[in-house]
């Protein structure tokens, strides 16, 4: 469900209060298996009781971790961390998007399957210059450098510092609804959806998810949800996975379907974007 700013910042300032322990650094190589999702966006988890078991990319090779509380992973940009819930837990995850941050807290109490988060916060406006500053400041730390620690711990707290400056009185129903439905497309864009599957899920009927779309975005669902597969596209170009590993990846059943729409966002088919990089 969605939580008001008090109720994520309450979580934040615990991780804060914990952070003691080990900080892991998480990167997009080896390649991860096929179901693992290339997280294009810095990111970080943090266990707020109990144990939380991952596995992650580090320097070329997979990593099997435990997290105890005060301990955490950030995830570069394009890294994968491979989250396990066998293990009961609460924990904190926070997202670096390009124009607002998205705080997510999770309760695995039993053995349920996740079906998202319990409780997240979507802000309204973009990271701060200083918190960008600091996540590509964590995106370039070696793993185990003495200065990781600190590091993360000052973007940690420019995190609670961002969430201070918030309102809720600025929140609409529809930036409420908004946020709801961008989470849930940009975690599940690579799937094969269509708006009747998304507006069932998020429990609104089809007509308003078509409307809000417009609104905020201009474009139908289909065209934002081709627009999120792309910018991702256009991010695992950076690595030397194949073209069609990249079109199944981004959620496209036909590579040559989404060549033809890669050229026509980027004005050049995915070899040729990637030779140019």
């Amino acid at each position: 469900m969605y939580s008001s700013c008090a109720e994520i910042t309450g979580h934040m300032r615990r991780a804060e209060e914990l952070l003691t322990g080990s900080v892991h650094i998480a990167d997009p190589r080896p390649l991860p298996k096929s179901g693992t999702f290339l997280h294009p966006f810095a990111r970080f988890i943090i266990p707020l009781e109990s144990r939380k078991k991952i596995t992650f990319g580090s320097q070329g090779r997979e990593v099997e971790a435990v997290l105890e509380p005060g301990d955490a992973v950030f995830g570069r940009p394009g890294a994968w961390i491979d989250e396990h819930f066998e293990l009961h837990h609460r924990m904190i995850s926070v997202v670096f998007y390009e124009k607002f941050i998205r705080y997510l807290y999770i309760e695995q109490l039993d053995d349920s399957p996740r079906n998202g988060p319990d409780v997240y916060f979507h802000t309204l406006r973009p990271p701060s210059a200083a918190i960008l500053g600091a996540v590509a400041a964590m995106s370039h730390m070696a793993p185990g450098a003495r200065a990781a620690g600190c590091a993360f711990r000052a973007l940690l707290t420019l995190c609670v510092d961002f969430l201070a400056e918030e309102d809720d009185r600025l929140f609409t129903e529809d930036d409420r609804i908004w946020s709801r439905l961008d989470e849930w497309l940009q975690l599940r864009f690579y799937h094969d959806i269509a708006r009747d599957d998304i507006a069932a899920a998020l429990r609104i009927h089809p007509a308003k998810l078509s409307r809000l779309m417009r609104a905020r975005t201009g474009m139908s669902v289909r065209e934002y949800l081709n627009s999120i597969r792309l910018d991702y596209a256009a991010k695992l170009l950076r690595d030397e996975l194949p073209v069609e590993e990249i079109s199944r990846r981004c959620g496209f059943s036909y590579p040559a379907y989404f060549i033809r729409l890669f050229r026509a966002r980027y004005g050049s088919t995915p070899g040729a974007f990637r030779n140019c990089r």
